[in-house]
């Protein structure tokens, strides 16, 4: 064992961890001569690596000038013995292996040919720019998708006979189930509200019994109920009250509402019906 030889390899630098673990290993088994001959297979277990990796390291620090190895065979008992190592620590380098200092050799021999103009042309130009068109994204969408969220069911008209807190109740309660009413569903649901009344039922009590049960519509439920009494007093009454708008007059008004809205003049003997 060199103690001298260990130290020195300590201080230079091979340019790979397990290769200097190798160097270490024949350093701490060479003679004061820098000499030693252990077999692939001790070093491998020292190192704790692969016989494999064991012999390319080797071959690497031989190349890079560290040690020099001398091949063992016994012709009389024709086989080979361990190799014995000369090492050679002072004549190293870490960037004198063909493998890496040629390719970094290379590497320079490029950048200095680049830097002449020589690998870019005579003239040592950059090449002009290509002018090719740009393909401009494809819009696939046919058009625009009208914005739902932007409907306020709340503000929509509906006929004089629906109470307009059950109404709104039953707006908030779509909202509630996740359910929100659009403008082509409250068209649908008015026009049913129009039809139970013009059946004879009492549309705010199927609201009522939607609003309780979570329902998503109206459902023919009570019939409308005639207060009897005394006659003077009911017409005397119903003469205090705004008149109520029939169905046929919530219709007309919606007509008008919807003509006006988008701009259709409705010519002597046609007929434009928004519920359609």
């Amino acid at each position: 064992m060199s103690f001298k030889l260990v130290a020195q390899v300590m201080d230079i630098k091979v340019g790979s961890p397990l290769r200097k673990i190798i160097l270490i290993k024949l350093a701490d088994q060479a003679n004061d001569e820098g000499v030693c001959w252990p077999s692939y297979e001790s070093i491998a277990k020292t190192c704790e690596i692969s016989k494999r990796s064991v012999i390319t390291h080797i071959q690497k620090l031989e190349k890079q000038g560290f040690l020099r190895i001398e091949k063992r065979y016994n012709k009389d008992a024709g086989k080979n013995f361990s190799n014995k190592y000369h090492l050679t620590l002072s004549k190293g380098s870490a960037n004198d292996s063909p493998l890496e200092g040629g390719a970094n050799a290379a590497l320079v021999q490029m950048s200095v040919e680049g830097s002449e103009g020589d690998s870019l042309g005579s003239e040592g130009a950059a090449p002009e720019p290509i002018n090719e068109p740009v393909n401009e994204p494809i819009n696939k969408e046919v058009g625009a998708k009208k914005d739902k969220s932007a409907f306020d069911a709340l503000s929509y008209p509906v006929p004089s006979f629906v109470d307009k807190e059950n109404w709104n109740d039953f707006v908030e309660m779509r909202k509630r189930i996740k359910k929100p009413l659009t403008e082509t569903a409250c068209k649908r649901l008015v026009n049913k509200i129009i039809k139970l009344d013009e059946d004879g039922f009492d549309v705010n009590d199927s609201l009522d019994y939607s609003i309780t049960g979570d329902y998503q519509t109206v459902f023919e439920r009570k019939r409308k109920t005639i207060t009897q009494g005394n006659t003077h007093a009911s017409n005397q009454s119903a003469n205090n009250k705004p008149r109520r708008e029939t169905t046929e007059e919530y219709k007309q008004r919606m007509q008008r509402e919807f003509n006006q809205e988008f701009g259709i003049e409705v010519q002597p003997g046609s007929h434009t019906d928004c519920y359609s």
